[in-house]
């Protein structure tokens, strides 16, 4: 989506990348030092950022951007991604806590699937 971003508003095509960009690195720092708490909570706190961001947008709107203070639309794409975004937080957290439950790992996976298959489909962003 960070193209479609671009067109819209650079700087929000900017924060995407920026975003993006900095979830992958975490999860690959995490991926190497899984027991690192401090390194864990922080992607967690960044990621609740990112859904904050997304409902208000969805609510009240941003205050900037072509479309400043009006609402945007719920697309399936960005509500998949939130669901995604939510349920890191969620794992993150369980990580944390060191009770991450065998269960957590097929639920991951078809969060994956279902993601990677919305990012290939056309449309969804409203």
């Amino acid at each position: 989506m960070i193209p479609s971003h671009f067109v819209e508003y650079w700087v929000f095509g900017l924060l995407f990348a920026i975003v993006a960009s900095l979830q992958l690195t975490w999860a690959e720092l995490v991926r190497r030092r899984p027991e690192d708490s401090r390194l864990v909570l922080a992607g967690a706190v960044v990621n609740v950022a990112v859904v904050a961001v997304w409902l208000a947008s969805r609510t009240t709107g941003l205050p900037i951007g072509p479309s400043g203070g009006e609402p945007e639309p719920v697309g399936w794409k960005d509500l998949l991604a939130t669901a995604d975004e939510i349920f890191l937080v969620l794992a993150a957290l369980l990580m944390v806590a060191r009770t991450v439950s065998p269960a957590l790992i097929p639920i991951a996976w078809t969060c994956t699937a279902a993601s990677v298959v919305a990012a290939v489909v056309p449309g969804g962003h409203p």
